[in-house]
């Protein structure tokens, strides 16, 4: 019974969802090719060589940290030392490289699930390059209210990483020996995988313009500014300069929107952190973001900008960014770089060499 109703339905939003593709074909396409153009000019080239980096710096390098620096790192935000890297690209790179790094981590065994768990959490930030280049100098032009926007962003996520300490005592790691394995090895997997994310990233931006557009020819206009809020940060960020509300924008920069919680999503179940867990944490993020932002502009409200200047910039395929984009891709298809787990690239070299 339970199965049919199931069946029922789903085949129902597959009919919905091919008749409204049919239906509004234009707005659709128009959509996606602007999610297109959005990714390449803007996301990927400064989220692309963050996921690059930080997958070959948990890979490449293992650090032993002592005691004593392991021990504050554990009474400020509840890991090990072995976290850092984590959270340094996690605040740094953007939205995808916290939760990446920490299981990277997790799979080398320099961290356990929970504390995974807990970098998954707060573990997340815009980015410099997206707060400030795409969303301060880009859309406000003004470099100053990217890094006021970071900032925020960057803050509450600290703060949140502050709560709940753990009990247990803190551990020194012991990472997963790769002295057998090139470094060129690492760094082809390394480069495999951030663009295996970056097209996730284009893919679930173009699925969420087209639902937006969908959502947009259907419902009144009084629902749309909330919709881009929800859907997706680029967007949202649109939504705020048009009512040249930097607050607002400070929260939608700290929620990061549906489509990166459902790319995020196979990585946290990966982690065993549940989604609610997750969005709960978003919320209170996006929350904190905009208080602090708020609070920032009353004690220094020349800091940001006149925001009676707010301007939009359209965006234009990067030449530069798009052969580059489409080379990394090149490299992912070819399967350069040994699939999946570590120390199966550990048994597999070591075999191959002796043969």
């Amino acid at each position: 019974m339970k199965n049919g109703i199931r069946n029922f339905f789903l085949i129902l939003f597959i009919l919905s969802a091919a008749i409204s593709l049919l239906l509004f074909t234009k707005q659709v396409r128009d959509a996606v090719l602007q999610a297109f153009s959005l990714s390449v000019s803007t996301v990927i080239p400064g989220l692309f060589p963050f996921l690059v980096l930080s997958d070959f710096a948990c890979n490449a390098i293992t650090v032993q940290t002592d005691k004593k620096f392991n021990r504050i790192i554990h009474r400020l935000f509840g890991i090990p030392a072995a976290g850092i890297p984590a959270v340094i690209f996690g605040l740094t790179g953007g939205y995808l490289t916290g939760c990446k790094t920490a299981l990277a981590l997790y799979d080398n065994g320099q961290i356990t699930k929970k504390e995974a768990q807990k970098l998954c959490c707060f573990c997340f930030s815009p980015g410099l390059a997206f707060a400030i280049g795409a969303v301060g100098n880009g859309l406000f032009g003004n470099n100053k209210i990217g890094f006021l926007l970071f900032s925020c962003c960057t803050l509450s996520a600290i703060l949140l990483g502050l709560f709940p300490k753990k009990d247990e005592d803190p551990r020194l790691s012991t990472p997963v020996i790769k002295n057998n394995i090139p470094l060129s090895h690492i760094f082809t997997l390394s480069v495999s995988k951030g663009a295996q994310a970056c097209l996730q990233l284009t893919a679930w931006m173009a699925i969420f313009a087209s639902l937006q557009a969908i959502l947009f020819a259907v419902l009144p206009t009084r629902a749309h500014a909330g919709l881009s809020l929800l859907f997706e940060v680029t967007t949202g960020a649109v939504q705020c300069v048009k009512r040249a509300d930097l607050p607002l924008c400070g929260a939608v920069l700290g929620f990061g929107g549906l489509c990166i919680f459902f790319q995020l999503l196979p990585d946290l179940q990966k982690a065993g952190l549940s989604a609610v867990r997750f969005l709960r944490f978003r919320l209170l993020q996006a929350v904190l973001s905009m208080v602090f932002c708020k609070i920032i502009l009353f004690l220094f409200p020349d800091f940001g900008i006149a925001q009676n200047v707010v301007m939009i910039k359209t965006y234009s395929i990067n030449p530069t960014a798009s052969f580059f984009f489409l080379f990394a891709c090149f490299i992912f298809i070819l399967d350069l770089a040994p699939p999946k787990k570590m120390c199966y690239y550990i048994k597999e070299y070591t075999e191959n060499k002796k043969n």
